[in-house]
């Protein structure tokens, strides 16, 4: 069988003027196609710039033979020769261009010396410690450029150049020196790093914290010595020291190295660690006005401060315990137990973390409570969600209101019907007739569906409005308060003076129109949503009325009954006269 000149097996596609050849039943990879290879078709020749795969290729130049579609073709292998020679053309002129090749070709070669460019095209030969030491700056030629050239590792490249800096500085893991990304406690080799994304045990806590920082490592020749100084982006600058043989454990506290600036602020948490012993912070003045003082503050006004083990936030003046919270949540102000109602006298504040609460007085009114300028509650009751109560005030009595709205009632029926005669309405005076018009009903809560018997509120205000509180089908909006942002004077806790600090825009819920007058100028009220005022009734303000209408009945019995007894005198004298 005669020998191939071509390769022809399957058909090929390709669109007028496009690079893309696509093979039906064609195996061109596994055939040994390469770059520079001819293709035939329809009386074209094109060349291949790549063998994709063993159904597709790709032309030098687009495909000027007109659209094909399953067409017959031929793909001709260039010889090994042509390749060689044109590389090697390639090559000669990158060499001879440019003189580089006749220069090196020109050099006389001896012992410890290198080629270097002198100029274009022009090359000499050096003597290599100065060539190293000239390069790398190293000072006045010498032994320093074969030292480092003889250096087996990073480490002991570092250890033969000595106290250098320059360059760009890399992250710990890219130094080639043996470290890991993520832990300040394991960067104890002498150097200086870029620090990026989150790290452990840094000077901003222990947890993972995202840095942004340089760090510096020093280090004694005898291994017994480590100090780590990072410089935050934000400018702080932290450190810290260990003794440890080859820093292998940092046991000392991170140190923030104070700046002599005004704008010198703990814009960062800071973590003391005393390890097991416990630790205190005090601050200590020396003029006669000796205490303490602590501004916290941040985005929002917002602040934090507690212990993060499990023992209580104990608050003192004068060395005096006067407040604590619990490592429970409970909070006791001036006292140091809790109060209970079945024994002890100590006297105080005490709040349960569920929400109860003790107060205990010897002497004094226990609990006073005050509303300014307006008439209304200064107590609110609710179950769940719905208000059941209240204790109100206005410039001469309190009330205590038990929610009676009608529409907190069902199933409303009167307790009693009837109807008055005239003679029998001439018969009763104003305190009867008063009680009389009262409407004591039965219904049924809507929430719960309990029984209960009493009054509808607005019924009984239009005879005894006195012990009503509210308005029938009275509503109030409720909605959001806006405070813009704005800027407040605040004492610089270093200088003493007053700078200004920025307060950003707050919003507080579940407000109503009228607390505007309570904020800043220029904050502003949006509605979302009504909600029910519900009346609410006094019963102990009817006491006086009922007690009246009483006094009035056991009068009015009073002269009936003697009345009646002067009746039977009179019955019993005509019966004996007859």
């Amino acid at each position: 069988m005669a020998l191939q000149s071509d390769y022809t097996a399957g058909t090929i596609t390709i669109a007028a003027n496009g690079t893309a050849v696509t093979g039906t039943g064609t195996g061109w990879l596994t055939a040994g196609f390469q770059v520079g290879d001819l293709l035939f078709a329809n009386g074209w020749v094109g060349v291949v710039l790549s063998v994709n795969s063993n159904t597709s290729l790709t032309l030098a130049q687009p495909w000027r033979g007109g659209a094909l579609n399953g067409a017959p073709y031929r793909l001709r292998y260039q010889s090994d020769g042509s390749r060689f020679s044109a590389q090697a053309r390639a090559l000669i002129n990158l060499l001879g261009g440019s003189g580089n090749f006749e220069a090196f070709a020109g050099l006389v070669g001896a012992a410890n010396r290198v080629p270097i460019f002198t100029g274009v095209g022009t090359m000499s030969a050096v003597d290599r410690a100065t060539m190293l030491d000239t390069v790398l700056g190293l000072g006045s030629p010498g032994t320093k450029g074969i030292d480092l050239l003889q250096s087996t590792t990073t480490l002991n490249a570092l250890s033969r150049l000595g106290p250098v800096l320059g360059g760009s500085i890399p992250v710990p893991s890219g130094a080639g020196v043996g470290l890991a990304d993520g832990d300040f406690n394991s960067i104890n080799i002498p150097g200086v790093y870029t620090i990026a994304s989150n790290w452990i045990n840094g000077p901003l806590g222990a947890a993972s914290t995202g840095y942004a920082a340089i760090m510096v490592v020093l280090a004694r020749s005898f291994s017994n010595g480590y100090v780590q100084i990072v410089h935050l982006n934000g400018g702080e600058v932290w450190k810290r020291h260990t003794s440890e043989s080859g820093g292998t454990a940092w046991p000392n506290a991170w140190e923030r190295i104070p700046r002599t600036v005004s704008a010198n602020t703990w814009s960062q948490s800071q973590m003391i660690d005393g390890g097991t012993s416990s630790m205190s912070w005090q601050v200590t003045r020396s003029d006669a006005q000796a205490g303490l003082g602590v501004v916290i503050s941040g985005e929002g006004l917002v602040g934090q401060v507690g212990s993060i083990t499990n023992h209580p936030f104990i608050f003192r003046t004068n060395t005096a315990e006067r407040m604590r919270i619990s490592e429970g949540g409970q909070v006791t102000i001036g006292t140091t137990v809790p109060i209970t109602t079945t024994s002890g006298t100590n006297t105080g504040h005490y709040f349960e973390a569920g929400g109860r609460y003790h107060r205990r007085s010897n002497g004094y009114q226990p609990f006073i409570q005050s509303r300014l300028n307006t008439a209304g509650a200064c107590q609110e009751f609710y179950f769940d969600y719905t208000q059941v109560g209240t204790i109100g005030v206005n410039s001469t009595a309190t009330s205590y209101n038990t929610s009676s709205d009608y529409r907190l009632k069902e199933n409303v029926e009167p307790l009693i019907s009837f109807t008055l005669t005239a003679e029998q309405f001439d018969l009763l005076d104003d305190c009867l007739l008063r009680v009389m018009t009262y409407r004591p009903v039965s219904y049924s809560w809507i929430s719960t569906g309990e029984l209960s018997r009493g009054f509808i509120a607005h019924e009984l205000q239009q005879v005894a409005p006195h012990a009503v509180a509210g308005e029938k089908d009275e509503m109030r909006n409720v909605g959001t308060i806006t405070i813009p942002e704005h800027t407040v004077e605040v004492e610089d806790p270093e200088t003493g003076g007053l700078v200004e600090r920025i307060v950003p825009v707050q919003e507080i819920a579940k407000s109503y129109e009228g607390d505007l007058a309570s904020y800043r100028e220029g904050s502003t009220w949006e509605k979302t949503h009504e909600e029910p005022v519900y009346q609410g009734v006094d019963t102990s303000k009817l006491v006086a009325d009922l007690t009246a209408a009483l006094q009035s009945l056991t009068v009015l019995m009073l002269e009936q009954a003697a009345a009646i007894e002067g009746l039977k005198a009179r019955v019993a004298a005509i019966e004996a006269a007859g």
